[in-house]
């Protein structure tokens, strides 16, 4: 059953930012639940809980049934970014809590993304609290070099957050032993030699350092406090201490992009009717020339906006459409490639 009182049409490309649902789209998101399909977290998949430009079934969309009704290896799931390289989110890339840890085996080959004249396969993995974490890569075709890099909200390298490594694993095997910041963060397999290739494998061990995670705040010369926090997806609740304008808590989220890059926000709240608003900022804290604001371009009662950003630093802020409203939400930022 479709509901009436929403709009409908049937149509291709994009999504209409005026409201209006696309009949098939939506018929083929729904009937993955019956399937055993839950809401993914993977930008592009059409299982994704928020409405999105993706109208076909993705990589982590048949590695979901894949999982449930059999038929070979789950596809890991592809990850849009900046670079324009391959990348994907394995299975239960997501780490959380105590004593958490992944493994998984591949293969470089000539195929593979190009660095410095060498073959390298990246990974993505998220985070959710400060870690200590332990991450191996062994092989015995080549000598294996490691890297993990922190990304941003847009999927661009976040300056001081690299950490590499050559041989601190057992014999020429490369190993990172490092304390990080909670976040999402890119795992790159790549060798010493340039033409190397071959199969290797990769451990992850992580330990909950800080539950609360340790971002940066700081007050606005606006008197609002405001969380730096680059991540993808952001986890937040308006309560009764917070700032509060017109009748409305509101916390405020600060973002940065290095290149011109499509982002659509989407800000979701089972708690109250989320509004999102999203402005620049100059080097001196005043507000720039953007200043976007949405109510219910989401499902239900969520917000989106959806924008070209220049580089440079923003806030989003998120606040209700009623006075005096409190609660859990949640931020997801995602690339929105031509």
């Amino acid at each position: 059953m479709f509901n009436s009182a929403e709009k409908w049409d049937i149509y291709s490309g994009p999504r209409r930012l005026d409201g209006t649902f696309e009949f098939e789209h939506v018929a083929l998101h729904e009937l993955g639940h019956p399937l055993g399909l839950k809401h993914s977290t993977a930008s592009d998949a059409m299982m994704r809980a928020f409405v999105s430009d993706t109208n076909t079934l993705q990589a982590d969309d048949i590695a979901g049934i894949a999982s449930i009704c059999g038929g070979g290896e789950a596809v890991q799931a592809t990850v849009a970014n900046i670079y324009g390289v391959s990348l994907v989110a394995p299975e239960n890339s997501k780490l959380s809590g105590q004593n958490n840890s992944r493994n998984l085996s591949g293969s470089l080959s000539g195929g593979d993304n190009q660095l410095d004249s060498g073959s390298l396969d990246l990974y993505q993995y998220t985070f959710e609290n400060d870690s200590t974490v332990d991450i191996q890569l062994k092989s015995q075709a080549f000598d294996p070099f490691l890297y993990l890099a922190r990304v941003s909200a847009t999927k661009a390298a976040v300056a001081g957050s690299t950490f590499t490594d050559d041989n601190s694993g057992s014999g020429n095997n490369a190993r990172i032993n490092e304390s990080i910041q909670a976040g999402t963060y890119w795992l790159g397999v790549s060798s010493t030699s340039g033409n190397a290739t071959g199969n290797y494998d990769v451990s992850i061990i992580s330990n909950t350092n800080n539950p609360s995670s340790s971002f940066e705040s700081y007050t606005s010369i606006y008197g609002v406090d405001v969380l730096a926090n680059p991540n993808p997806s952001i986890s937040g609740s308006l309560g009764l201490a917070d700032f509060k304008f017109n009748e409305k808590f509101l916390d405020l989220v600060q973002i940065e992009t290095v290149v011109s890059s499509k982002v659509r926000i989407d800000l979701s709240s089972s708690a109250f009717d989320t509004s999102l608003l999203l402005v620049a900022v100059n080097s001196d804290q005043s507000l720039g020339s953007l200043s976007l604001q949405n109510d219910d371009n989401g499902s239900g009662t969520n917000s989106v906006i959806e924008t070209t950003l220049p580089p440079g630093t923003y806030w989003l802020g998120v606040t209700s459409f009623a006075p005096d409203e409190t609660g859990d939400y949640n931020i997801a930022i995602s690339l929105v490639l031509p």
